[in-house]
Formats: C-alpha cells, structure tokens, sequence
C-alpha cells in the first residue's frame, strides 16, 4: 500500500524579502513596508521561526529606527513585518542600501535610489553689486529645495513662478529693480539668464 508523503520545510539557513520596501521618497516612510522571510535552502517558509531580524540602512538615515539607527523585530511563523520605516538623507548618484540580518541566516539586501521629498524652500544665487541702472553682471538663479536642500527636479513644485524683489527698505530709500522679475521655474530651477535685471 501506498501512503502519503507530507514534505515540510527544511533547517532555516538565509533571509529573504517576501516584500520590498518601496516609495523611495525623502522625509515620507516606505510604502508598503519591507516583510522579512526566514526560509531553508530550497526557499520554503520555516513557520517555527521566531528570530530578532534587524533592519539597517547605509548611506542615509532610517527613520523609525531606534537611537541606534538600526530596528530589529522578532518574526511570528517565520515573517517579520516591519513598519514605520522610512528614509531621509541626500539625493545622489550612489545607491542606499538596506540591509536584513538575524544571527546564524544569510542575509538579504536592498538597493534604492532616493528621490527628493516635497518642496520646503528656495536659494537664491545673485551678484551683491551693481552700479545704478546697470544690468547685474550676474543674473539671479532660484533653485527649489526639499527640507535636506535637494534639489526638487519634478512635480508642481519644481515648475512654481519665481518673483524677485527688494526689501521694504530699500523701496522707501528709492531703490527700484528693473528688467524680468518673475520667471516660471523649469525642473526647479528658474534661472534669469538674459532677463536683464538691474
């Protein structure tokens, strides 16, 4: 007679990602959240695992982790959900990484490339001197920033109308500003280049 065969999991050797973390934007947390899987060589889910899994992230900063920058959480049936994670840091050509670990597993890593998060500011590059009447040597640049100064390069926000004016006092001493003194940005930077302000 024949009789059933009932495969299970294995022993628990590496880590894997069952979800990737995503929604790589500056200052927002991850959507959705990173989910951790503990799994024995052939990729099957070891349920009776409950390991401490920590999250680490280099090249940015995680936030939600605790003080140490890290955050660890215990799985339930071999998966650790994490939640409340983000990232916050410098928009560069380097990709940041974040990286799963659990004592005696493989490890399992996740490369990103940060985007910038919403616009909180701008820069303002100009000449500080001119004669009276004269064309400043150096036309004004305004450049749309996020809350870590990077540049904001999509979305309405990198598109807003720049204004350039003087101060209060300045007007009452009989300052006045001539040329083009509004200009729509374009991939957040509204450069004024051939606007002849003096």
């Amino acid at each position: 007679t024949s009789q059933p065969l009932v495969l299970t999991f294995g022993a628990a050797t590496k880590l894997a990602l069952k979800t990737e973390a995503a929604g790589f934007v500056n200052r927002t947390n991850f959507a959705p959240q990173p989910i951790v899987q503990i799994e024995d060589d052939y990729g099957n889910v070891v349920t009776t695992r409950t390991d401490a899994i920590t999250v680490s992230l280099s090249g940015a900063t995680l936030t939600g982790a605790d003080s140490d920058g890290t955050k660890t959480i215990n799985a339930e049936l071999g998966e650790a959900a994490f939640t409340g994670l983000g990232v916050q840091g410098k928009v560069t050509e380097a990709k940041k990484k974040l990286t799963f670990t659990a004592f005696g597993l493989t490890s399992v890593e996740q490369e990103f490339t940060l985007l910038h998060g919403a616009a909180t500011h701008v820069t303002l590059e100009v000449s500080t001197t001119a004669g009276s009447g004269d064309v400043l040597s150096k036309q004004p640049i305004v450049r749309v920033l996020d809350a870590d100064e990077n540049p904001v390069i999509t979305g309405a926000d990198s598109t807003r109308t720049a204004t350039i004016s003087i101060d209060a006092a300045s007007v009452s001493a009989g300052v006045e500003l001539g040329g083009t003194k509004t200009l729509q940005a374009s991939a957040g930077v509204a450069d004024f280049a051939g606007k002849d302000l003096k």
